[in-house]
């Protein structure tokens, strides 16, 4: 294989650690990538070597054999893809030695949020709402503090800076870590209008700091809003969002950042088993009942009928869903996907074996 870039380009201050090392593996090589070099890369980044007994390294073998069969992609693309399979394997190994070395910080007395991750167009709308509805809990909005303590962790570079975010958490003491959770905590105080005990932050992006928000704010509740790939993907690619998702506007990007996700939120489930309640789309539609008491046993709410009438709730809502939400749960819109099917192959190759993650029948 050819690559586009040349071994000249390791001195670019625009190259972070990871892609430096992948443009090294590939220029001194010229071999298919492995998952030793990716846990290599990421032991070598992070001094660490314990990544579990769970199947990363069989997730991470799909996905290379994948790579390796793409004859199409440049050297470039492989060495972005070398760095963020390191960085996401550096990410595992630290995030799983930072709870073996403090198990206390799982049991800080502090507030509980109940955070809403997911993709945009997953649900994620939806669930605030039903959550809203309960007379315990306040939604809010889509809160930007968590990502403003990401990028005060990376210290606050520019975008053509490598980012200390997450690496820096290591060093990280206890008191540290409680003081951000703190942090945010203060800063959250600003978007309560009740003094309800429990309030929703629902920004969808944030499943990609599950780690950090364990980390910081030990007992809040996770939620993860979640819809089928082909449904939640075309949904997202058809809307005009009022900034960012700027990966919404490719199928291939949206398929690879679907399959990403999915990654991501399984190791959390390997690593922090029970921590993150996950929601189906097709699921609550199918039995809304069920599925909202079992929400709200998650986040230790008893179950009240008002959250089944989450419709009838007067609350505004900023998202691309703030019509459905008032409005009864519709079944309509879950195939919707269907009547476009010839058309969204390049996204069914990109998603790959994150079609296989859920309770559906495609």
């Amino acid at each position: 294989m050819t690559n586009e870039i040349r071994i000249d380009d390791l001195a670019s201050p625009r190259l972070s650690d990871l892609q430096r090392m992948g443009l090294e593996y590939g220029e001194s090589q010229h071999t298919e990538l492995s998952v030793d070099a990716v846990c290599k890369a990421a032991v070598e980044r992070t001094g660490l070597d314990n990544f579990g007994p769970d199947d990363f390294r069989e997730r991470l073998e799909v996905q290379l054999a994948e790579m390796n069969a793409d004859t199409e992609r440049t050297g470039l693309g492989r060495m972005l893809w070398f760095s963020d399979c390191a960085r996401s394997a550096a990410n595992r190994l630290l995030i799983r030695d930072l709870l073996q070395r403090h198990p206390e910080i799982l049991d800080v007395p502090i507030e509980r949020p109940v955070i809403v991750v997911g993709l945009p167009r997953s649900g994620s709308t939806l669930v605030e709402q039903v959550l809203a509805s309960h007379p315990a809990v306040e939604g809010t909005m889509e809160l930007p503090d968590l990502l403003a303590i990401v990028r005060d962790l990376g210290g606050g570079r520019r975008r053509s800076e490598p980012s200390r975010y997450p690496e820096v958490l290591a060093e990280l003491e206890p008191a540290a870590l409680r003081e951000l959770g703190e942090r945010y905590l203060e800063r959250t105080r600003i978007q309560r209008k009740t003094d309800r005990p429990f309030f929703v932050d629902k920004m969808p992006n944030n499943w990609a700091h599950v780690g950090l928000i364990q980390l910081i704010l030990p007992n809040a509740r996770i939620v993860d809003a979640r819809r089928h790939p082909l449904s939640c993907c075309f949904s997202a690619f058809k809307q005009h969002f009022a900034r960012g998702q700027g990966f919404t506007y490719d199928l291939d990007d949206l398929g690879r950042y679907y399959r990403d996700y999915v990654a991501l939120m399984a190791h959390f489930d390997a690593v922090l088993p029970g921590r993150v309640h996950r929601v189906h789309y097709e699921r609550i539609v199918e039995d809304t009942e069920s599925e909202v008491r079992r929400l709200l046993a998650h986040c230790g709410l008893d179950y009240d009928e008002r959250c089944l009438r989450f419709y009838e709730n007067e609350r505004a809502v900023r998202t691309a869903s703030s019509e459905q939400v008032r409005s009864p749960i519709y079944r309509h819109g879950v195939d919707h996907w269907r009547n476009y099917e010839p058309w969204l192959e390049p996204l069914r190759r990109a998603l790959g074996p994150a079609l296989a993650h859920g309770p559906y029948t495609d």
